[in-house]
């Protein structure tokens, strides 16, 4: 009997003090207000990997948008990025300063996790056609590594 005493005391006291509780959290309530959108970046997507990505940003939104003549992006789909198609592309920088005489600047960042980065060239001291010499030549070597894209005449916000 006095056991059935001490459960029923304990069993009430129990379910008196998880009522309060529920009460206040009823009468805490959190609200969200949602942002509404206001601009939006477009990437259209190419038919194969080794065509060239178009990128438009809205210019209002990305107002520090840098431009370059050729941005090379090392992706990574969860194993990291291939590494071994970013020493082929320093092989073709170095390949490309000793042919024209001259150093090629260009701006590396790193993004994710992974080892993602991207190389932008604005290729600024060069004529037309070493231009043209230069991105024909990263094409050919990277254009088909899904794991590397690579964007013509885009814009790169830091």
């Amino acid at each position: 009997m006095r056991n059935r005493i001490l459960l029923f005391t304990f069993s009430a006291v129990l379910f008196g003090c998880s009522c309060k509780q529920q009460k206040k959290a009823t009468e805490t309530q959190v609200s969200i207000a949602a942002k509404p959108i206001e601009s939006v970046q477009t990437i259209q997507q190419p038919a194969a990997l080794s065509d060239t990505v178009t990128v438009a940003y809205d210019q209002e939104a990305d107002g520090d948008a840098t431009s370059y003549r050729l941005i090379v992006s090392f992706i990574s789909i969860g194993e990291g990025v291939d590494g071994a198609a970013g020493e082929k592309l320093l092989e073709i920088i170095k390949q490309h300063e000793s042919a024209f005489g001259m150093p090629l600047r260009y701006d590396r960042f790193q993004r994710g996790r992974e080892g993602e980065y991207i190389m932008c060239f604005k290729l600024l001291n060069e004529d037309e056609k070493s231009k043209n010499n230069f991105i024909d030549r990263v094409k050919e070597a990277l254009g088909k590594n899904q794991l590397v894209i690579i964007t013509e005449n885009g814009t790169y916000k830091k």
